[in-house]
């Protein structure tokens, strides 16, 4: 991971904390536009550097004076300038998000160097060309950072306070409801609260994620999927669920409730990696794929169209909110 100027020092943690908020303050805000141009040209850089690497690795005694392996270096130094710009640029949300973690059990200081664990990896894995705003992305990264460390400590994974109410509810409702010999089923837990079966399948996964011991451990009843691949990449906006293994199915329900056709619930699992091969199609290979093939633009309003009935499911905009 690539090291920073802005880091904590912690032999002089309140200092190096005043330090550290005043020298974060001085890099200016990304404006959305700015922000979409800087990740473009990380992106790109990236890739230059890929190819400078397959070209070097193929042709040992390469000129490093020639034309295309100069432009492709120039490249990949403008990428790495942008990262690193996109980074220092998004600090203060790291600090923003990591002050609503006060008071468990970790310093501020220590909240931030991981959140900032979370930024690094979401400046990484962001795809400007989706459509998503950084720093929407970024906040599910960062607060994923800050949770597992409160996960590492022994102290769990932080739950919302509204969600313990909800939890106890549950949890009593289980108990009146099981037999002797038998457990409730959610089935009969949610007739017996009133509440949708979303709701509870909801509330249940707060509660397996108490009892969880490692972010690796296997999930009962989730077909092997492991704790982290519920957790690891949550951002809330509709199409940015279909990238966690378990919430991909609700979402599949989800298109279904909506109304969307055919072509258009093939289109959003391709575009965020819920078919086969789980890996995300470009709005290119989308329409190439089709047995009618469709232009770039005419797959991207397809696309819109398609998010935009998603976002009128309401127990999914209410997932996206918890």
């Amino acid at each position: 991971m690539k090291k920073y100027t802005h880091e904590l020092d912690p032999s002089r943690p309140q200092d190096s904390l005043r330090q550290y908020l005043h020298e974060i303050g001085q890099h200016p805000l990304l404006t959305p536009e700015q922000e979409r141009e800087t990740a473009i040209t990380f992106v790109e850089g990236r890739s230059a550097g890929e190819q400078l690497e397959a070209i070097v690795e193929s042709e040992p005694d390469i000129d490093t004076t020639r034309e295309d392996i100069v432009m492709l270096q120039h490249i990949k130094e403008l990428g790495e300038k942008a990262r690193d710009t996109m980074y220092v640029s998004n600090l203060r949300l790291v600090v923003s998000v990591a002050k609503k973690y006060t008071g468990n059990g970790l310093e501020l200081a220590d909240l931030i160097q991981e959140g900032n664990i979370g930024l690094d990896r979401a400046v990484e894995k962001f795809d400007p060309y989706k459509g998503f705003k950084f720093s929407t992305y970024a906040t599910w990264w960062i607060r994923q950072g800050i949770t597992r460390a409160y996960q590492n400590t022994g102290d769990g994974i932080r739950v919302p306070n509204h969600m313990h109410l909800e939890m106890n509810r549950y949890k009593d409702a289980e108990r009146a409801l099981a037999g002797d010999d038998s457990r409730a089923t959610q089935a009969t837990i949610a007739e017996y609260l009133g509440w949708t079966k979303e709701k509870v399948a909801m509330v249940h996964s707060y509660i397996l994620l108490q009892k969880t011991d490692s972010m690796n451990a296997e999930l009962k009843g989730y077909d092997g999927f492991a704790l982290e691949d519920i957790t690891a990449d949550l951002a809330p906006a509709v199409g940015e669920l279909a990238l966690s293994s378990v919430i991909r199915a609700e979402v599949a329900k989800a298109m279904i409730e909506a109304g969307l056709t055919e072509r258009e619930i093939y289109i959003i699992k391709m575009r965020f990696g819920m078919s086969g091969d789980k890996e995300p199609k470009t709005l290119q290979e989308i329409g190439d794929s089709l047995s009618d093939p469709l232009t770039r633009e005419r797959v991207r309003q397809l696309e819109q169209i398609a998010l935009a009935k998603l976002g009128k499911v309401k127990w999914l905009r209410d997932l996206l909110t918890d």
